[in-house]
């Protein structure tokens, strides 16, 4: 059950959600902090274990409101707390996890709304603060030394925990819907992970970028022949999205030598070039402007601030989080 209330901070009012579950340890200290300044990089360690999953059509991205904009939102290892930018309710803190934990947000309930979730590498337990208020979903599935690659894999509208084993090269998937598990191999312990819907049949589709090649390879989940692009080297850093809105993902990258996104349009035509960002920024794409296209952003550690450039027009800035916070699914 989740409770909720108001603290006020300086000039600023924070909406809390203080959480209860049968598991007390899974909940971090219930302390609210100013949330600005800046916010570092996670480890290069969980970054390498997160992959970056973009889900199906019909979830977007770090949506904790519903309201179809993705919200700046950081995790407090040193309180276990979340704190989220909402463009509806404004600013909120949920008390949810510990500081080894793996962040691995989505939309778990099919509720339209991204569930606050992680996964506890000592124990291989995925726990899931649901936003519909029912009890708190424990799934164990993984090992430590897994990837994590969530995602809705049979359209059903929930993210399914899902992780990729690099000494197998297989994907296993634990289907919400309660058919069997999924296990695909596909892949090497060498790739980088980008799943996906590039197909736009609602399932996010196994897909990996191979750096040796500059390759970009996506296992389709209706059945059609594996999709290979050439697109990127292997010094980019991978921002996969919808850029275009057709509800298909798009490979994309940032290249940190130039400060410049590329996109690879499904729709055809000329490749996506925007100028936005610095080597140092951490990038964190999403629908910010609810146009269901995927929108150039980035945090500045440097300022603690946003910038969101608005695939509908204008630009968003925003100072949020401080220098020890991660960033859900960053790169």
């Amino acid at each position: 059950m989740t409770k909720y209330g108001f603290i006020t901070i300086g000039s600023a009012t924070l909406l809390v959600a203080a959480c209860s579950s049968p598991s007390d340890d899974i909940h971090g200290e219930e302390n609210a902090a100013e949330v600005s300044g800046e916010i570092s990089v996670a480890s290069a360690q969980q970054e390498a274990a997160l992959g970056n999953p973009l889900v199906a059509r019909h979830q977007v991205p770090q949506d904790y409101d519903g309201d179809g904009k993705t919200d700046p939102t950081v995790f407090r290892p040193s309180e276990g707390n979340w704190y989220s930018r909402l463009s509806v309710f404004g600013d909120t803190v949920t008390p949810f996890g510990v500081n080894s934990d793996r962040l691995v947000p989505g939309d778990y309930d099919n509720d339209k709304k991204t569930d606050v979730a992680v996964f506890r590498p000592s124990e291989g337990n995925w726990y899931v603060h649901l936003s519909t208020g029912a009890p708190d979903m424990v799934v164990n599935f993984g090992v430590s030394s897994d990837r994590l690659v969530p995602g809705d894999y049979d359209n059903d509208g929930k993210t399914d925990p899902a992780v990729f084993r690099p000494s197998e090269g297989n994907w296993y998937v634990h289907l919400s819907t309660g058919a069997p598990d999924m296990v695909v191999n596909f892949g090497v312990s060498s790739d980088r992970l980008v799943p996906g819907d590039y197909d736009n049949d609602g399932k996010t589709d196994p897909a990996v970028f191979r750096p040796s090649e500059g390759n970009w390879y996506a296992h389709l989940s209706t059945g059609a022949p594996d999709m290979v692009i050439n697109f990127g080297v292997s010094s980019d850093r991978l921002v996969p999205g919808d850029y275009d809105g057709d509800g298909k993902t798009d490979p994309a990258v940032f290249r940190p030598s130039e400060g410049k996104w590329y996109a690879h349009l499904s729709k055809g035509g000329p490749d996506l070039v925007v100028e936005w960002g610095t080597s140092t920024d951490r990038l964190v794409p999403g629908d910010y402007d609810k146009d269901g296209k995927t929108d150039p952003a980035v945090f500045r550690p440097s300022e603690g601030r946003w910038y969101i450039l608005a695939s509908g027009g204008g630009q968003i800035v925003t100072t949020f989080g401080v220098a020890t916070d991660r960033i859900p699914y960053s790169q």
